[in-house]
């Protein structure tokens, strides 16, 4: 099964229990394990941060610190990817994690006990210095819209100069969270994104908005990067292509095939996921394999991304990090974000707020397929 899968797409995928648990885990937003995040840098295992209140958290992991070994077993044992899958376990057990961190003399062990872990999608939601609206979605999950339109009415309520919608690294997810996303900034009537599949009558879908816009007449600026795909290229184009927002940042991934889930009768605990369809910009271009580009191009290295959603997670919580770390994060660039807010700026200061594109909407009313993925 997994050799025929494999010649078909590099997205469709035969899951088994446990690789299909994992799936719904990640789009309910919920795993067992410890919350933290880490990267690989120059062969170490460096904890990107702990998430607030997570079991890492109470047990005093913080930013900056080197994980040695999970269990007694490091580097030389198991590769990073290994190593992070062995953080992962049952609700309730334990793992034991051996830090090294900047001033203590040797490394130590930090026993975590094992828990569900829920992680919002919408992991910012504030105003910023200068009164520019911030939004960061990591990726669209079932609860994403519901979680942007709590946070919503306290951004308007602050009467916003401007709005920034940081979609970074967001892999994607739920196509149908992805444009309910879309309505906040865009006019009723609008198309958000169209799919077309092998059986029309099945996978061709159409997202038409039928809400006003939430956002009101302020600019608008989308941060995207190669780490953008699928769902949050299709709010990053549906924004761009109806004339409301521009793009910042650098090209996005480039996916735009849509996957569906199909439950098998004789193991209903598996599932295979299939490519059924691909997506369409309102334009009706098809961006797979190409992707987004900005309209103001900003590089930025995985490294200072990395210390900019530190430095983002401290202005909510400064007890993430160490403080003889917090000058290093504090004095962080995040050149895609200042290159938004300077473009809203200049939005603001020629009084030019991009107008809805012209072209007539489609007469389509929206459908929902709740298990379609991106």
């Amino acid at each position: 099964i997994d050799g025929m899968l494999a010649s078909m797409d590099p997205f469709s995928n035969y899951l088994r229990a446990d690789d299909l648990k994992a799936f719904e885990d990640d789009s309910e937003g919920r795993f067992t394990g410890i919350g933290l995040t880490a990267s690989e840098i120059e062969g170490q295992w460096i904890v990107d941060y702990p998430m607030p209140g997570s079991p890492a958290f109470r047990a005093g992991i913080r930013a900056f610190d080197e994980i040695v070994a999970v269990d007694g077993a490091g580097a030389r044992d198991h590769s990073f990817d290994e190593a992070m899958g062995r953080i992962r376990g049952e609700i309730g057990t334990v793992v034991v994690l051996t830090l090294r961190r900047e001033g203590r003399n040797e490394p130590f062990d930090v026993a975590v006990k094992r828990a569900a872990i829920d992680v919002p999608t919408v992991q910012s939601a504030r105003v910023l210095p200068g009164g520019f609206a911030y939004v960061y979605i990591a990726k669209f999950g079932d609860k994403t819209s519901a979680e942007f339109y709590k946070a919503l009415p306290a951004l308007l309520q602050a009467k916003p100069r401007g709005f920034v919608l940081d979609l970074r690294d967001n892999p994607g997810g739920l196509i149908v969270e992805a444009g309910r996303i879309a309505e906040a900034f865009l006019p009723r009537g609008k198309l958000v994104f169209k799919t077309k599949g092998r059986l029309p009558d099945e996978d061709d879908f159409a997202y038409v908005t039928e809400t006003p816009r939430e956002i009101g007449d302020i600019p608008l600026a989308v941060i995207i990067n190669a780490g953008s795909a699928s769902a949050a290229e299709i709010v990053a184009a549906g924004i761009h292509q109806n004339g409301v927002g521009a793009l910042i940042g650098e090209r996005s991934f480039g996916k735009a095939s849509v996957q569906a889930l199909f439950e098998l009768d004789s193991r209903p605990e598996e599932a295979l996921q299939l490519t059924t369809a691909y997506y369409y910009t309102p334009k009706g271009e098809l961006i797979h394999g190409n992707g987004i580009a900005p309209d103001v191009e900003v590089p930025q290295t995985p490294e200072e991304f990395r210390l900019a959603t530190l430095k983002r997670l401290l202005a909510t919580h400064p007890e993430l990090c160490h403080t003889n770390d917090l000058e290093q994060v504090e004095a962080a660039a995040d050149a895609p974000l200042d290159a938004a807010l300077a473009h809203l700026q200049s939005r603001l200061a020629t009084n030019a707020v991009p107008a809805a594109a012209q072209a007539a909407a489609p007469d389509a009313a929206p459908t929902q397929k709740i298990l379609v993925h991106e």
